[in-house]
């Protein structure tokens, strides 16, 4: 079986992997001109076994087996486990794949037929068109995500975990990368009335550097600086946490590390496959981080793919087996996704969420 994979994050790769344990012969595409080890930010915790099962080789951090008490897991580092699975080159990077032919039953790449294509180009996939019109919808609420490297924080910090304030959210996080270096990591959830937000543009990434995540807030001029009602709301609301510490921290990534806003949206795709194309990762489900569930999906994605397509038969059979419990678990990822949109929101929900500049406005009268 000859397979493409369009997309090289971590969906891509997962699938890839499954598929070539499948039998398959599999060529990735990824539109960006280099690997992503050394990009993305901290991805919280994953379930080492999981990715284990996946790879097939057990998941090491810092020459150690990997653990949760090391501290939230590094993209780069998720990246580069899956990319070591897979024979060399069986990426493609630098290569924009801008359609699959006419026959969603017979799809093409620049010519060349496969017998199944797996999108794996994320939720602002250019491609899905080819399986469904389903997209995105805007959730009401910003993620601003921080981070910086530990040596750049010499205080120290160890205030970890989530902390409330009525309807806003923080939450604080070490990341330990395996190239020995720490980071720290955290963000805030803060709701945003739709016309105080841009919508992404097709084909936009996530966890990739941060100029190229910018056009979510971004103005015509480019990223989106760090608003002036920022950091008064999140003291306003955490100053009193921790002994200050969160403040601190979060001042820390505005002006020493990175300080990203990330616009959430819910989707989930009406159905998963059309002829011989599969959407997987974001391109099927996209949800709130606080799921924590989104690249896990994604790797329950490609457990699934691999067991479709290693019970035998013929493609279209495990298309068709493999679609049906994709698009159940897409469902209950939406439901979770759904169910964290409500605790982020005002009781009257998206239409009664105010510009957070009014609400610093309002607290200091």
């Amino acid at each position: 079986m000859k397979v493409a994979v369009v997309g090289g994050s971590l969906a891509g790769l997962a699938s890839a992997n499954a598929l070539h344990q499948a039998g398959a012969t599999v060529r990735v595409f990824e539109k960006f001109h280099a690997e992503f080890s050394r990009r993305g930010g901290g991805l919280g915790f994953v379930d080492v076994d999981m990715w284990q099962a996946l790879r097939g080789v057990k998941m090491l951090r810092r020459g150690r087996q990997a653990h949760r008490a090391q501290g939230a897991f590094f993209y780069g580092d998720l990246w580069q486990f899956l990319y070591d699975g897979l024979p060399s080159g069986t990426v493609t990077f630098g290569r924009a794949i801008q359609d699959l032919g006419e026959d969603v039953t017979k799809p093409t790449i620049d010519g060349e037929s496969f017998d199944l294509v797996v999108l794996a180009d994320g939720g602002w996939s250019k491609l899905r068109r080819y399986v469904t019109n389903a997209q995105p919808q805007y959730a009401g609420y910003v993620c601003w995500r921080g981070q910086i490297d530990a040596a750049d924080y010499p205080s120290g910090f160890d205030d970890f975990g989530m902390y409330k304030s009525g309807i806003l959210d923080t939450m604080m996080l070490p990341c330990c990368k395996d190239d020995g270096t720490d980071m720290l990591g955290g963000g805030v959830f803060i709701a945003t009335p739709p016309d105080e937000v841009v919508r992404p543009r097709d084909g936009a990434s996530r966890h990739i550097s941060a100029d190229e995540r910018t056009t979510n807030m971004a103005s015509a001029n480019g990223p989106a600086a760090v608003p002036e009602w920022l950091l008064p709301l999140y003291t306003q609301h955490f100053g009193a946490h921790a002994n200050g510490e969160l403040v601190r921290l979060f001042e820390a990534f505005a002006t020493k590390g990175s300080l990203v806003p990330h616009p959430q949206y819910d989707y989930v795709a009406d159905r998963i496959s059309a002829g011989r194309v599969v959407l997987v990762g974001d391109a099927a489900h996209m949800a709130s981080p606080r799921t924590a569930a989104g690249a896990h999906t994604a790797v329950l994605d490609a457990l699934a793919m691999r067991e479709e397509f290693a019970r035998g038969g013929t493609v279209d059979d495990a298309i068709r087996r493999y679609s049906s419990t994709a698009l159940e678990r897409a469902r209950r990822l939406h439901v979770r996704s759904l169910d964290v949109r409500r605790q982020f929101l005002p009781a009257g929900g998206i239409s009664a969420v105010r510009s957070p500049s009014q609400l610093v406005a309002v607290a200091a009268a």
